[in-house]
Formats: structure tokens, sequence, C-alpha cells
């Protein structure tokens, strides 16, 4: 005797599947098939409330004749009569009644990104919050940090105001501006073609000598917004990207060389290859992101600098931390300074 298979119970599906089906059929009379809501699909045309759409290509349901009233009755009785709402929506509701009656009013023109979020989205650090509920009038930002190093005088000049980088250097050994003094730059004084060097991790550009005249920017990985900001005030400018050796690596310093306008150069002293016997670390299978890929940008730069060439071919990589200490860094970086001098290997 052949059993004849049964479908879900409607008490076993989740209301947030059935919900949008039911509203659906509803509002319009008949719903697309998809995998997501089948067991309720199979359950209400077990039911004859809905049949089966012909001449369609896509599997299309509809309502019977009396199907609407036995769906709302079937959904009331199994999910309550408040069904039809949205948790979700209901809570936004909520929330701005309760927004309404204890914000301060006028709402400030700014404020910060992350205490909108957490007012009217989901939480302040989800870089992905969805920001429909912010108010439109209401200004964000992020008032992040830029780190500078560097031993040339330079004059950042503001309305009604002026830092001295020498002062500052000479304080607190580096120079930091928020995003509130980089949106007000006026002007920067500097030297014509500034060597100007950004660096992806702390440990490096703390650690980096500070060569004559050499600029280091401390841009950690793809945060490269206020690192662009900043650099567009300069005039005329030198730059290298220093990073590590795997293709992240190379990503920002393709992303900074488009917004900068400027031909891509990596700091690649020609003795870092030295370094692979003993300092490269193997990209395994689970780390999809550093693996080499084969891109037009690569082999460019593979061809200009044989180090990539061999971390590509045995899918490996390096961090720039590990050259900080070599005796030979100085000289390295005074050949970027003054690349007339440069005999190769950059």
């Amino acid at each position: 005797m052949t059993s004849v298979i049964r479908p879900a119970q409607l008490g076993d599906i989740p209301l947030a599947v059935a919900r949008p089906v039911a509203s659906a059929l509803l509002d319009t009379g008949e719903c697309r098939c998809s995998h997501k809501a089948k067991a309720f699909l199979e359950y209400l045309h077990h039911h004859e409330v809905i049949d089966e759409c012909p001449d369609r290509r896509n599997t299309t349901y509809q309502l019977t004749y009396d199907g609407d009233f036995t769906l709302r009755e079937m959904m009331c009785n199994c999910y309550g009569d408040n069904w039809h709402i949205n948790p979700e929506e209901s809570r936004q509701i909520q929330r701005e009644l309760f927004l309404q009656m204890v914000l301060v009013s006028p709402l400030p023109d700014t404020t910060h990104e992350r205490v909108a979020q957490a007012i009217w989205a989901q939480h302040s650090k989800d870089r992905k919050a969805d920001n429909t509920y912010i108010p439109a009038q209401l200004n964000t930002h992020r008032n992040d940090i830029l780190r500078l190093r560097t031993h040339a005088p330079m004059r950042i000049h503001g309305a009604g105001w002026v830092i001295d980088t020498e002062a500052d250097m000479q304080r607190f050994g580096e120079i930091i501006l928020n995003e509130h003094v980089i949106s007000n730059i006026q002007q920067i004084e500097s030297h014509d073609q500034l060597p100007v060097m950004t660096i992806e991790n702390i440990g490096a550009w703390d650690s980096c000598p500070l060569i004559n005249n050499l600029l280091t920017i401390f841009t950690p990985g793809h945060d490269t917004r206020l690192t662009i900001r900043f650099l567009q005030h300069l005039n005329t400018f030198h730059w290298q990207h220093f990073g590590d050796l795997d293709y992240h690596g190379i990503k920002i310093a393709e992303q900074l060389s488009q917004k900068l306008e400027k031909q891509i150069q990596l700091f690649i002293p020609d003795w870092w290859n030295e370094y692979l016997p003993t300092h490269a670390l193997t990209i395994t299978e689970a780390d999809k992101k550093k693996q080499w890929p084969s891109t037009t940008l690569l082999s460019r730069l593979i061809r200009q600098h044989r180090v990539i060439r061999q971390l590509c071919s045995s899918q490996s990589w390096l961090e720039q931390e590990a050259i900080m200490l070599d005796r030979r860094l100085p000289d390295a970086l005074h050949s970027f300074i003054n690349p007339k001098e440069n005999k190769g290997g950059f």
C-alpha cells in the first residue's frame, strides 16, 4: 500500500516564512513559488486555498474562489490576529514614537556616524547598517584621525589657524589630524616634489626611519579616505606605497594610485627577496583572500619586481615589518627620496 506524503502542518511553518506569502496572496490574489515557502504553499494547495495558475512559465499560485476568507481564518487561528504585522516594522514605529519624545530639538547639524546608527539603525559599529531612517537633514561624520611623521617643514593652513608640523614633531613625535581639521584645510605649504610614503601597517609606520624630508602617512588597509583628502592639498609630491607583499597590499596601492591619479609605485628594496627563505608566509587554501590571482596589474608588477614573481609562484607573502631593522633600509629610503641616485630595484 502506497503511503501518502502529507504537507507540513501550518504551525510548523515559521511566521516569517508564511507572512510575506499570505500578504502577497491577499493583496494581489497570486504569488510565485519559492523554495523557502514551498512547504507553506503545499499546505495551502492541499487545503484548496490556492490553485496553480495555468499557462505560466514559472510556477505561480492564485487564490481559489473562497481562498481569501479561508487564508485569513487560517493565519489568525495559527499566528494570532496581528499575524500581518512585521515585528521589525512595528519596532520601527515604536522607535520613532519614542524618539519624538526624548531627542533634542532641533537636532544638531552634524553628529558622529556611530551615534546616528545606534539611534536610528542597527548598532553603532555595523558598517552595513540600514540607514534609511536617519533623518535626511542630519549630516554624519566619522572623525577618524590621520597620523603623519616627517622632518620636512610643513605649514597646514585653515580658517584662522596654522599647524606647524616641525613643532608638533618636536613635542609629540608625530602629527595627528582629525577629520574636522582635514575638512577645513585651505592650503599646505611644503617643498615641491615632497617625497611621500603611505605605509600600510602601524608597526612599519612607527619604526620607519625619517630620512631627510620624507613624509610618512599611516594608511591602514583600504581605509585610504583621509590620506587621499590630505594629499590632494599638496601641490606636487613624489609618492610610493610601502605595504605587505601580498595581493591585498598591492590592491591598496592600486586604490591610492587611482584616487591620486598617479602611476602605481611600490617601495620594494631590491634585497627584500633575500627574506624569502626565512620569512615568507605560506598562503593556505583556507585563506583565499590572500591568494595571488592572475591580473594585468600583477603581470606588469611581476616584470618589474622579481620578489613578486617568486611570491606569486610559491603562493606566499611577506610582511613589511620584517625588514624594518635591516641596516640597508635607510639607504633604500634615501634612493626613493633621490630617484636620480637610485641604481635599480624599485
